[in-house]
């Protein structure tokens, strides 16, 4: 008796990933905008900073020292973040005024 044969197992095909349509800015535009958003995201982190400050300030006054502590460590965590929103600000910055000198 002859053997049967099995179909030959193949892998499945790989489908691309779906992936968002591209819009219809140019270059410029899309850099403007990652601009705006990195100043809006600093002013952000700017605001809350100051509003921690002032946080602390009272509960300086007031001498209650365990929120005190969580206000300082608040304050150390945001500046770090502010901070670092302004290095990529300033890098962004630069990089697109010596793209304008070129």
């Amino acid at each position: 008796m002859p053997k049967k044969s099995s179909p030959k197992r193949t892998a499945p095909k790989k489908q691309s990933p779906k992936r968002a349509p591209a819009l219809n800015l140019s270059a410029r535009e899309d850099i403007e905008a990652n601009q705006k958003a990195q100043w809006a995201a600093f002013r952000k982190l700017k605001k809350q900073v100051e509003t921690t400050w002032q946080k602390m300030q009272r509960n300086a006054s007031s001498r209650k020292f365990h929120e005190l502590m969580e206000d300082q460590q608040n304050l150390l965590l945001l500046m770090g973040e502010c901070n670092y929103m302004l290095q990529e600000c300033m890098r962004l910055r630069d990089t697109r005024s010596q793209s304008h000198m070129e």
